[in-house]
């Protein structure tokens, strides 16, 4: 059976959506049909200009421009060949009602800033100096919310799986019908390695306000803790603002590169994770794939996988604080073989086996 990955862009690196379709395309002998490509994505994905079609690298010009070409080209008819199509992008929804190929349909969230971040991102996008056409794309998108919703609840929720039980009730919460099942996004365990730990906790992901990065700076300061935070976004001006009016050791790298983010992931003692609710999380899984703990959120999708061998939970900033003052590299290193164990059972081969096999029900059940 040959399947065929349908993703809007690809144009970050080192994103979650991003690396789910180049591993399953890896696993799967896949073609990735895209229209978004930026090629400075290739250290992040070796080989991924060998299993891309229909790509466009980006191009000078406005947002709101590059998003009406990006939807032009992804809703019109084009020949796909292939006997099942996976979609991994809200964006080729618009083909379901004209193409009668079979498919599955990823859905990483709703768009969480129509919901329950929205207040949130309103609330600091004050401070972020956006230009005007951003501040109008976000306007366009809240003012076509009810559309949107229409539109998706369209698709038969029985062709639907994501990639946590959290984003399952948060679907179901939202459009009113439940998905098909959660299948987690696959990681390639081969592709990371073990170190001796450093004295220092890691921490990476865009700086969004949802990911909240202020609330580990605040509870590391004044500890002589050391924090590295690799990633950029709009909150990185306020997060080195507030890392030097606290007087935190915090080291902001920007973006890295893959084989930096690895070895990052290799030599920490243990990795920070304040996400809002989070999907999934891959970040952790990937610090388990390396052999370090997780002093996570107790909140999200990362508590469907964590447990007491492997991870620390937190409430706020002052629990986290209690969490570092109270623990030592000793104790962080004790915990790598569960790290390891747990995180084996995300490698690639496994998920991709399970979601193909989902693909198989489907094509029994509907086709």
């Amino acid at each position: 059976m040959k399947i065929a990955i349908l993703h809007s862009a690809m144009t970050e690196g080192n994103n979650g959506a991003e690396r789910l379709v180049y591993d399953l395309a890896n696993e799967w002998g896949s073609r990735i049909y895209i229209c978004d490509y930026d090629e400075k994505v290739q250290s992040s994905y070796p080989g991924i200009e060998h299993i891309v079609e229909l790509k466009r690298i980006r191009h000078p010009g406005s947002f709101s421009r590059k998003y009406l070409e990006m939807m032009n080209v992804m809703t019109r008819r084009r020949d796909v060949d292939a006997d099942f199509i996976f979609y991994s992008t809200p964006m080729p929804l618009f083909r379901i009602r004209k193409d009668p190929t079979p498919y599955m349909y990823m859905c990483y969230t709703p768009e969480r800033g129509f919901y329950d971040l929205r207040g949130m991102l309103r609330e600091r996008m004050r401070g972020w100096g956006f230009p005007r056409y951003q501040m109008g794309y976000m306007m366009l998108m809240y003012r076509k919310r009810k559309d949107w919703d229409l539109f998706t609840r369209r698709v038969n929720p029985d062709q639907v799986i994501t990639n946590s039980r959290n984003v399952m009730d948060r679907y179901e919460r939202i459009y009113g019908s439940r998905p098909r099942t959660a299948i987690p996004a696959p990681i390639m365990i081969s592709r990371f390695r073990n170190r001796p730990s450093e004295d220092f906790y890691f921490t990476a992901g865009g700086l969004r306000p949802n990911k909240r990065v202020d609330m580990q700076i605040e509870a590391l300061a004044g500890t002589g803790e050391k924090l590295v935070v690799a990633g950029d976004g709009p909150e990185r001006g306020r997060l080195e603002k507030l890392a030097s009016t606290l007087k935190a050791d915090v080291d902001f790298l920007g973006r890295v590169s893959e084989e930096e983010l690895i070895d990052l992931y290799s030599r920490c003692k243990a990795l920070i994770f304040s996400a809002q609710d989070e999907d999934f999380g891959m970040v952790p899984l990937e610090a388990m794939a390396s052999g370090k703990p997780v002093l996570c959120v107790n909140e999200g999708g990362p508590l469907e996988y964590l447990n007491g061998k492997v991870s620390f939970l937190f409430e706020d900033a002052g629990g986290l604080r209690g969490i570092v003052q109270k623990n030592s590299i000793d104790d962080y290193t004790s915990m790598r073989d569960d790290c390891l164990s747990l995180a084996r059972r995300f490698d690639r081969p496994v998920i991709a086996g399970r979601m193909r096999k989902e693909i198989e029900l489907i094509l029994e059940e509907f086709y």
